[in-house]
């Protein structure tokens, strides 16, 4: 939370550094809604073997965003941006080895997060930019061992954003907002009392659209 806090701060304190050369910010807000896959690569241990698989968790996403976008000349702006989410999106994996079956099933769940937008107008009524961010999401773990029973966890991963967009204004105030991003998160574990030790490291592809309202 506090590495989540710094970054933020720093990343708004960059855009607020546009202003000796901005015109008057704008402020907005909105909402978004989209479609959300991960590939989250399981890796399992204990002692005598080891081994690691991938698998795959999908669902819809949603959630708030709002910042301030700065025109910083040439057509060009910076637009400093918080969020928040949350995600149904959830998959199940299952190993056999011998007589022992592991599986494990992962949930996405709430997110919030802090970046910075850089783009620039191509026409009055449309935008093209870039996103370079840090985000912070919830997983929902649960697995189960044969002879040890089951166990549930959840953990916080965190994350660099990264990806493109457009946006395109359907009114003066209101626009259009077509969104894609990825989320490399850092990875996790656990431990069962069987002994046996499990890491997750999830990549999260997010595809979006948005509505947001300028004041």
């Amino acid at each position: 939370m506090k590495k989540l806090t710094v970054i933020a701060s720093s990343l708004i304190l960059a855009g607020m550094s546009a202003t000796a050369v901005a015109a008057s910010p704008e402020f907005f807000i909105g909402g978004q809604l989209g479609y959300q896959d991960n590939d989250l690569e399981a890796k399992f241990s204990e002692p005598g073997y080891g081994l690691s698989n991938d698998f795959s968790l999908s669902g819809v996403a949603g959630g708030l965003f709002t910042g301030v976008k700065f025109d910083v000349g040439n057509g060009m702006f910076i637009a400093p941006e918080l969020n928040v989410g949350t995600s149904d999106a959830d998959g199940t994996l299952e190993v056999t080895d011998g007589a022992d079956r592991t599986r494990v099933k992962a949930e996405a769940s709430t997110s919030y997060g802090a970046g910075v937008l850089v783009g620039a107008d191509v026409t009055p009524s449309t935008s093209f930019y870039g996103r370079l961010g840090y985000q912070r999401t919830k997983y929902k773990l649960k697995g189960s061992v044969t002879g040890y029973g089951s166990s549930s966890d959840s953990e916080k991963f965190d994350g660099f954003r990264y990806g493109v967009g457009v946006e395109n204004k359907l009114t003066p105030d209101v626009a259009l907002r077509l969104d894609w991003s990825q989320t490399r998160y850092s990875s996790e574990s656990y431990s069962y009392q069987s002994g046996e030790k499990m890491k997750f490291e999830p990549t999260e592809s997010l595809f979006q659209v948005g509505v947001s309202y300028r004041f």
